[in-house]
């Protein structure tokens, strides 16, 4: 593999190396991945090369039949539950046949490698546009090759659209709460509506019904229970991965001036050795961290929401009111302390 290496300095020229990109209204502009760190991400490589590593997953020539065995085993959860991830693969099925594959996703960037040992087939697919929708697009691939295969389960089809104008809409948009942290937002776009969780991309649902929708992108859906008059829901059900997930409705309170210009400071992460720093600008809270500027919207009590990479952030205020810190929870990160510092300048 010797066009596939770990990025350890983002400012490191890479001869042929593809930038990424995302849409802008109906422009593209530059989206930059100014990581320095290895791990989850800052890892360069080429179709080649992933073809190469993706052969040793069957032959076992790097690591053994043992390390090939132990990335296949399933996790379990605390209450003994066990998951479709294995140990950096997940484990499912396309039209009834077993699948190994995994996506990842950063600035711009889009991959997927989608495996079908028994078939002795493999689809891998590297892009740099945000709005690629590789695992969907690595299925369609597959399904070519698959046609005629015993088996096969028919291709999953969307349920034909419902036609349905802004004022159907209405009673289902707001946020409304999966979990403490984690909000599904619920808004419309043209007569369509659309649904982005805490810190993720936004993607666009089709309307299966007056009251349910599916999300084009992944097997995901929702169902609202019907609106009396144009009245708010305060509930639905979110389903995927075979799993119904309640939501509930939560208010986004507008905090007054006075309660965000207590926030106003520097704050500093022991664990992470990073600074971040809270300002107000036109009555609005925003966060400054390495990588820019993120605008804070208010939810629930003292929690706000900011857009990827950062999640929810929930303010620990003390007795007079004067914010002390604050815990940020992600996808992958939960209640990660930050405390207020004052900086001092000079000798």
């Amino acid at each position: 593999m010797s066009s596939t290496r770990f990025q350890e300095n983002y400012g490191d020229l890479v001869k042929g190396r593809a930038y990424s990109y995302y849409r802008f209204r109906d422009a593209w502009r530059y989206s930059a991945l100014s990581y320095s760190n290895t791990g989850a991400t800052s890892l360069f490589t080429t179709v080649e090369d992933l073809a190469r590593w993706d052969d040793n997953l069957t032959t076992g020539r790097v690591g053994g039949a043992a390390v090939q065995a132990a990335m296949l085993v399933r996790g379990k959860l605390n209450n003994g539950r066990e998951i479709g991830y294995a140990s950096g693969l997940v484990l499912g099925n396309h039209r009834g046949l077993p699948v190994q594959e995994h996506s990842g996703s950063d600035a711009g960037f889009r991959s997927h490698l989608l495996r079908l040992p028994a078939q002795k087939l493999s689809v891998l697919l590297l892009g740099n546009a945000a709005d690629l929708a590789t695992g969907q697009l690595a299925r369609q691939v597959a399904d070519i090759y698959l046609e005629g295969t015993p088996g096969l389960e028919p291709v999953r089809a969307l349920p034909p659209e419902v036609e349905l104008q802004a004022r159907d809409l209405a009673p289902y948009l707001g946020d409304f709460e999966m979990r403490p942290g984690f909000v599904l937002t619920f808004t419309a776009e043209r007569n369509q509506l659309m649904v982005q969780a805490t810190g993720q991309p936004r993607f666009a649902m089709l309307a299966a019904a007056e009251d349910r929708f599916v999300v084009r992108n992944f097997e995901a859906s929702v169902t609202f229970p019907r609106p009396v008059g144009n009245q708010p829901v305060e509930t639905a059900m979110w389903q995927q991965g075979g799993r119904d997930l309640p939501l509930r409705r939560v208010v986004r309170q507008e905090p007054t001036a006075e309660s965000l210009q207590a926030c106003a400071g520097d704050y500093y992460s022991p664990e992470l050795r990073t600074l971040y720093g809270l300002g107000v600008r036109n009555g609005k809270l925003f966060v400054r961290y390495p990588r820019g500027e993120l605008e804070l919207r208010p939810l629930a009590g003292d929690q706000f929401s900011a857009p990827f990479p950062l999640g929810v952030l929930a303010m620990r205020r003390n007795a007079a009111g004067a914010c002390e810190g604050f815990a940020v929870t992600t996808g992958r990160v939960r209640n990660l302390l930050f405390q207020r510092v004052r900086l001092v300048t000079g000798p």
